[in-house]
């Protein structure tokens, strides 16, 4: 998915998180505790409701919206900050 965003002139912004629940001493509720680097993941029975997502998925789910928020910010004040400068 990288390569892809690249090859369109886009970023793409990872998790920025460890993988969570691989430890004797971590939970399933962990944030990412499926391991995932380059996006968010979820894991639900088939036969489950569409509701069960599990509480820790939904919660890296927005970690990671934050994190795209965050880097967004981060790339906006740089393009600024190089107008500002005169750069081109």
């Amino acid at each position: 998915m990288a390569v892809f965003a690249a090859q369109h002139h886009m970023h793409w912004v990872n998790l920025g998180l460890a993988a969570g629940w691989n430890t004797s001493g971590a939970s399933e509720f962990e944030l990412n505790r499926l391991g995932f680097w380059l996006g968010a993941a979820s894991s639900t029975d088939v036969d489950a409701d569409p509701t069960a997502v599990h509480q820790a998925d939904v919660r890296t789910c927005e970690h990671l919206g934050r994190r795209v928020a965050t880097v967004t910010r981060q790339l906006l004040a740089g393009r600024a900050a190089e107008k500002f400068c005169g750069a081109t």
